[in-house]
């Protein structure tokens, strides 16, 4: 018989060794840089350089980058942190750390930019090389402007200060595994700024949002103790199950994690990829996550701000932006589930310098993987070209700010963020819309455009409506569009 291993127990196994490695590169090397160092490295532009690192206890460390110079001792425990000045121009530069009677260390072709955290489960995982736009993006991605840190994939329970993962100049064999949402993102940022761009591609499949949050930050939630007792079961039942198939002698399929694995644990992305990043500071934050965690919209509600909060203190930005990709068209998510979770979504874009990008006309009603990721990332730059680089360029989706009853029984809806009006993809009709009667009975709505920013709704035998929904099925059929192609956002809204 096979000997057992536990989902949970071979990733703690692999995380010892991974630390024990660390200990003796530590003990061998006299001083060393922390994470995320390395040669190619992006630095934040226009913002002081934290740089740490270990060395032999009570060395005095120098640390030299842009004809600047920041001195440290390190404490008894051998670490030491310094701060250089911030710089305005992109370079590249070298950066030297010498320490008493050791040799240097240098770190070459180091970029000053604007860095983005790229974040979340497998949508925001997914690779470059299994998207629509692979045939083109990977041989055109050679761009010494834009680098990229992919951080291995680690859980931990407690935070762990190292990751292994080092910096890249964007190339074909870079670009290919990376991120497709943020290299979508970086490449568009940097082709309208002409600003170096860093992107860190942190993300897990199937991860959950209690994953990538600080333990402390868990334990203020009210409803910690039933969390932490959900996770322990479905843990439980994980390694059961996988401890049958494996003592069965692994015949069928191999069980799933169904909410028991690593990615699922409480804090443990945050222990052991987030935290590792230290308090170096970003410009901004992207988040395609959700998918793990429709089930409980409430529980999101209160998480997600918690999230964002952790980001803004973990690096020193109270206005960080935050820009999050509300859940696309999937049509197996159930009948309630996603629809009511991109429901809270919308809710959430409320929340300062946080803003949410519309992903519901490029889903799969198959797949809950769509390979259509370009214009998503797209659509998170034109945030930050907007909000960050001052640029005129139209990123919001159009919204209904009034849904007034009128006297025949329709509805006329009026919408802000239109552009230069709302047009249709195809078609002369709007689709995706329903009435809901004063009875709680659901009708197709007949939805047609009768000026730039309006739409009059009317519905067969309904003389009272009480609510107006739109795209408000897993996988609606939907050709609204603003004059910038931005998809109308999915929402439920009562009839005034």
């Amino acid at each position: 018989m096979r000997a057992l291993k536990p989902i949970m127990a071979r990733h703690l196994i692999s995380l010892t060794l991974v630390a024990l490695a660390l200990l003796a590169g530590r003990a061998a090397a006299e001083v060393e840089l922390g994470t995320p160092f390395s040669d190619d490295m992006m630095v934040q532009m226009d913002r002081a350089i934290p740089v740490w690192g270990t060395a032999k206890a009570g060395a005095a460390v120098t640390v030299r980058m842009a004809e600047a110079a920041a001195e440290a001792t390190a404490d008894e425990e051998g670490y030491w942190r310094v701060e250089l000045p911030a710089v305005a121009e992109a370079g590249p530069y070298e950066l030297v750390v010498e320490a008493d009677g050791s040799e240097a260390v240098r770190l070459t072709n180091v970029l000053a930019g604007d860095i983005w955290l790229c974040s979340g489960q497998s949508n925001m995982a997914w690779a470059v090389e299994r998207t629509d736009s692979a045939s083109w993006a990977i041989p055109n991605a050679a761009d010494s402007d834009i680098r990229l840190l992919k951080v291995r994939r680690q859980s931990a329970t407690e935070p762990v200060e190292r990751i292994d993962a080092t910096w890249a100049e964007a190339a074909p064999n870079t670009v290919r595994y990376f991120s497709a949402v943020g290299y979508h993102f970086g490449r568009q940022v940097h082709a309208e700024t002409g600003r170096p761009i860093g992107l860190i591609d942190a993300s897990w499949g199937g991860s959950a949002i209690h994953a990538w949050l600080p333990d402390e930050t868990l334990r203020r939630y009210d409803d910690y103790d039933q969390l932490r007792e959900m996770v322990a079961r479905r843990t439980a039942r994980a390694e059961e199950a996988f401890r049958e198939w494996d003592e069965g002698g692994r015949e069928g399929r191999r069980p799933g994690l169904n909410g028991g694995g690593p990615q699922h644990q409480l804090a443990a992305l945050h222990n052991g990829m987030t935290h590792p990043l230290g308090a170096m500071p970003i410009r901004g934050v992207l988040w395609y996550q959700g998918e793990a965690d429709a089930g409980n919209p409430d529980r999101y509600k209160v998480l997600f701000p918690e999230l964002v909060d952790a980001w803004r203190s973990q690096f020193g930005d109270d206005e960080l932006p935050v820009y999050f990709v509300q859940l696309t068209a999937f049509g197996r998510s159930g009948e309630d589930v996603w629809r009511r979770f991109r429901e809270t979504q919308r809710e959430l874009a409320d929340l300062d310098h946080v803003e949410m990008a519309v992903s519901i006309d490029v889903g799969d009603e198959t797949d809950i993987h769509p390979t259509n990721k370009q214009p998503v990332g797209e659509r998170l730059a034109r945030f930050a070209l907007r909000d960050v680089y001052g640029q005129a360029v139209m990123a919001d989706y159009p919204i209904p700010t009034s849904v007034a009853a009128q006297d025949d029984g329709s509805v006329r809806l009026t919408y802000d963020h239109v552009g230069d009006g709302l047009r249709l993809l195809e078609g002369d009709d709007v689709l995706g819309f329903v009435l809901v009667d004063a009875d709680g009975k659901t009708h197709d709505a007949t939805a047609q455009l009768v000026g730039p920013d309006s739409i009059v709704l009317s519905a067969e035998g309904v003389t009272e409506p009480a609510l107006v929904r739109y795209a408000f099925s897993p996988a609606p059929a939907v050709n609204l569009v603003n004059s910038e192609d931005l998809p109308a956002v999915p929402f439920e809204m009562a009839v005034d």
